[in-house]
């Protein structure tokens, strides 16, 4: 999935293996699957982003909440 065509990102691919790991728990859970065919062990983990967060600065956050919008429809916006 992280290859080919169109490859996902480790973020779109950490959501869909999230919801597929729910499923094999609950399977799990009801008897419907032994633990034995869990597939996210700890050599196959879910991978995760390194998504750095970016935080505004106050002189920022002042000149945002100081703007005067320029028209009605940027106002709106």
């Amino acid at each position: 999935m992280m290859s080919g065509d169109q490859p996902l990102s480790p973020t779109t691919l950490s959501i869909y293996l999230r919801c597929l790991r729910q499923i094999f728990n609950k399977a799990i859970k009801e008897g419907e699957l032994s633990p034995e065919q869990y597939p996210f062990t700890q050599k196959n983990f879910i991978p995760t982003s390194k998504n750095i967060k970016k935080a505004l600065t106050m002189e920022d956050i002042e000149r945002i909440y100081k703007y005067t919008p320029k028209s009605d429809s940027e106002a709106l916006a």
